[in-house]
């Protein structure tokens, strides 16, 4: 279809996703820098993209415009998640700080951003304690159990990373009836 009508924007859109999720950011970015102004979803592949390339400076310059008055809490809590992505990528801690510290104030009662500025948190020195905390609220906030379940393993993992196996095996118990190899290993 790309062949017939490479002005057709959706089609280069999916083809730059379709590269993205196969591991070839450089590529897809050939595809995604020429449309990502002419779709309005097209703003999160680019900036994964970047991130993907080694690139978090041209991934801010594609999300910080969109921070402040994203169309919907979603989008904006995504936006928050790859903007954290791209600070850290920066080493830069005080405006990932900024975006935590928003995600946790705007959106008290998301799962979503708790659980995204708890794993930040979790990355960072003296802070995981605070980390803890989020991801407990963040389970507590799930809207169901595929969410609770994704969240828990973050908080498994959490647990894992920092040496508490006794702590990480009852939480990876839960959802551990999924069969899923890398759970059944912890």
């Amino acid at each position: 279809m790309l062949a017939q009508d490479p002005n057709q924007q959706i089609v280069k859109l999916n083809k730059g996703r379709l590269l993205l999720g196969i591991g070839r950011p450089h590529e897809a970015l050939q595809f995604l820098a020429e449309v990502q102004n002419a779709h309005k979803t097209a703003w999160r592949p680019v900036a994964v993209a970047y991130l993907a390339a080694k690139q978090p400076q041209k991934a801010l310059q594609i999300l910080l415009p969109l921070w402040p008055s994203a169309d919907t809490v979603v989008d904006r809590i995504r936006i928050g998640e790859l903007l954290l992505e791209a600070y850290t990528a920066l080493g830069q801690t005080e405006p990932a700080e900024a975006i935590a510290c928003t995600l946790e104030s705007n959106y008290p009662d998301d799962a979503e951003a708790a659980a995204i500025a708890a794993e930040w948190r979790a990355s960072q020195p003296q802070q995981t304690e605070r980390a803890l905390s989020l991801l407990y609220g963040a389970v507590a906030k799930a809207a169901d159990d595929r969410q609770r379940d994704r969240i828990n393993l973050l908080l498994a993992d959490f647990f894992y990373q920092n040496h508490r196996f006794a702590e990480a095996a009852d939480v990876y118990r839960s959802p551990a009836s999924s069969n899923h190899p890398v759970i059944t290993k912890r």
